[in-house]
C-alpha cells in the first residue's frame, strides 16, 4: 500500500479520520466500518505503515512551520527586550534566556546521544 490509490474507499476514510485525530471507534463510523474492521486494519501492515507515513509527512510539516515561526518570534522578542515599557522589556528578556538555555540544553543533549549512538554503532560493527 504505497499511496492513496490502493486504498479503498471506506479505508481512506479511516485512515483521514485517524489522521484528524478521532478515535477509532470514532473513525471506523465516519468510515462506515465495525470498529472491529478498524482495529483489524491497524494490525495490517500495509494500512499501518501508510498510516505512519501519512502522520510522520503530517509532523515534518508542521514542524517546518513551528520552525520558521520560531525565528519570526525570537526576532520580535529581540524588539521586545528594547521596550520602553521597563515591565515588557523584563518579561522579553526573561522569556529570551530561559528559552536561550532550553535550547542549548536540548541541542547538547542531541550532541551527546549522537556521540553514544555513534559508539554504540562502532562497538557493534566491531564484534560483527
Amino acid at each position: 500500500m504505497s499511496g492513496i490509490e490502493s486504498l479503498s474507499a471506506n479505508d481512506e476514510l479511516l485512515m483521514v479520520a485517524l489522521l484528524r485525530g478521532e478515535s477509532v471507534r470514532s473513525a471506523a463510523e465516519v468510515a462506515n466500518v465495525s470498529p472491529a474492521t478498524a482495529h483489524r486494519r491497524l494490525r495490517e501492515a500495509p494500512f499501518a505503515q501508510e498510516l505512519h507515513r501519512r502522520r510522520s509527512e503530517i509532523v515534518e510539516t508542521s514542524f517546518a512551520r513551528l520552525l520558521a515561526a520560531s525565528s519570526k518570534a525570537a526576532d520580535r522578542l529581540s524588539e521586545l527586550v528594547q521596550s520602553s515599557d521597563p515591565n515588557l522589556a523584563l518579561k522579553a528578556a526573561k522569556t529570551l534566556l530561559e528559552l536561550s538555555l532550553r535550547m542549548r540544553t536540548e541541542i547538547e543533549f542531541d550532541r551527546r546521544l549522537a556521540a553514544l549512538e555513534e559508539r554504540t554503532a562502532s562497538k557493534e560493527h566491531q564484534h560483527a
